[in-house]
């Protein structure tokens, strides 16, 4: 049922990590915020040196992921923080990347010319095994 989670790998568990340190953050925990900006940097730091290319699709979920975490901690866009905790511990407790899916919408990451169906099937399709990119029915 959540064979597509991967629970074992170390992508899932820097994921867990993160919502961690997010949720301990939402307590006010300046160091727990500190610790989260700084392992999303070294996973984005990491998958671009690891790949060389912003057009690799995971490369381009921890670039967008760690600058909206960078945005969030400017303190009048706070609201950013609890949407990314939120999202972070979703993807980790369901397998369902919302950022993912918003990547999908942006005209690079698609063949297919956008339709409120196909929206529809990137917002809603369940989670998959694999990548986003190749896995849902555009």
């Amino acid at each position: 049922m959540l064979a597509h989670m991967k629970i074992g790998s170390l992508a899932w568990w820097i994921w867990a990590i993160l919502a961690g340190l997010m949720v301990w953050g939402l307590t006010g925990q300046m160091l727990a915020r500190e610790a989260a900006m700084a392992l999303a940097v070294l996973q984005a730091m990491g998958s671009l040196l690891a790949h060389r290319s912003l057009r690799h699709f995971p490369t381009q979920l921890r670039v967008a992921y760690a600058l909206w975490m960078a945005v969030s901690l400017v303190p009048p866009l706070f609201v950013m923080y609890w949407i990314l905790a939120a999202g972070t511990t979703a993807r980790v407790l369901t397998g369902y990347c919302a950022m993912a899916r918003l990547l999908l919408l942006l005209p690079w990451n698609r063949s297919v010319r956008l339709s409120w169906r196909r929206i529809g099937i990137i917002a809603f399709h369940p989670p998959i095994q694999g990548s986003v990119v190749s896995g849902l029915p555009l």
